[in-house]
């Protein structure tokens, strides 16, 4: 049957559960700056609770400045205040669980936010395009950093990430131009494509030691970022991961890591060292692409790793490739290897 909608001053509710006497508010036809959300509302002699914000509800009020939500709120609807443009702030009370996905995308003001321990979920793009804002805590209880949860956060400064996150998912802040440093937690295993593509702000990181994968371009563009600590963990370094990372000096594989992707280190004009752990069984296409400062590298596998196509274009062959000594003659013979000057360790 059809949900019973409710309206109050200039709110709209809907009942979600009729039996526990629940609603959410469905949409607003304010165009005051200021509105609070009651806990409770009445309709035929029935108190309702107010127990989520729906679907849009708030979404595209350009004239709301700051909203009250009340305890009891449990979850934020998808878009619940997407592009609200004037919006600053945002306080949510202890008992929101799960955020929506683009919750709040688009927020071009809102430069604080803060988020009670109860929640476990914030949707994909929660937070997406919310130029202003300056820090994040993300609650305890979070597994996932969701696709583009705070993607182009230029202004985002500060984020703290709970001990227990799992995954930072694609896209999840690339472009935040003024991140200079984020503590990744030792619980981490995965990072994402893009995930942090174009953080120019960015000049370290240490990857913890259950990282086993690094997506596709997840550090591309990350002009400042000169120090990178890549755990033993790591089996797989994703196409493009730090291309254009023209701070990094030296890179220092782990004897786990197997495969190079393609471009994964193209155009780090400064790279000037690179260690391969004896793991790495193949250098993908372009992966050292104009590195043109490269002066050594140290290849610690006894068979020769086979190489891409133009992995090492732009690079001198005067470089010294330093190998296990029992291995001269074989790098000496193998396809591009034997093009540089092959040294024993």
């Amino acid at each position: 049957g059809s949900e019973m909608c409710i309206r109050d001053r200039n709110l709209t509710y809907s009942v979600t559960d009729k039996t526990a006497g629940e609603v959410d508010v469905s949409s607003c036809e304010s165009y005051e700056s200021e509105i609070d959300v009651p806990a409770t509302v009445s309709h035929g002699g029935i108190s309702y609770k107010v127990t989520g914000i729906g679907i849009t509800a708030f979404s595209v009020k350009s004239s709301l400045r700051r909203i009250g939500l009340p305890e009891g709120i449990r979850h934020i609807g998808e878009e619940a205040f997407a592009y609200c443009s004037q919006l600053t702030s945002m306080s949510l009370p202890a008992s929101v669980e799960s955020i929506g996905s683009k919750a709040f995308s688009g927020c071009l003001m809102l430069s604080r936010v803060s988020m009670g321990n109860g929640v476990r979920t914030i949707g994909s793009g929660a937070f997406m395009d919310c130029r202003s804002l300056l820090s994040a805590a993300v609650p305890a209880g979070v597994r996932i950093i969701e696709a583009a949860t705070f993607g182009g956060c230029s202004s985002l400064r500060e984020v703290s990430l709970p001990e227990g996150l799992a995954i930072i998912d694609d896209l999840a802040f690339r472009e935040c131009g003024s991140l200079s440093s984020i503590s990744l937690p030792g619980s981490l295993t995965y990072i994402g494509d893009e995930a942090f593509a174009s953080c120019g702000s960015l000049t370290r990181i240490s990857l913890p030691a259950r990282i086993m994968s690094i997506g596709d371009k997840a550090f591309s563009g990350c002009v400042s970022l000169s120090s990178i600590v890549l755990p033993d963990s790591l089996i797989s370094i994703g196409d493009g991961a730090f291309e254009k990372c023209r701070s990094i000096s030296s890179i220092t594989m782990p004897s786990g890591t197997t495969s190079i992707g393609s471009e994964a280190f193209k155009y780090c004009m400064n790279l000037g060292n690179v260690v391969i752990g004896e793991g790495v069984t193949s250098i993908g296409d372009r992966a050292f692409r104009v590195c043109t400062s490269l002066r050594q590298i140290t290849v610690g596998a006894t068979e020769p790793p086979a190489v891409g196509a133009d992995a090492f274009f732009g690079v001198s062959r005067r470089t010294a490739v330093l190998v296990p000594s029992a291995s001269l003659d074989a790098y000496r013979q193998a396809a591009v290897w034997r093009e540089f000057n092959i040294r024993p360790m």
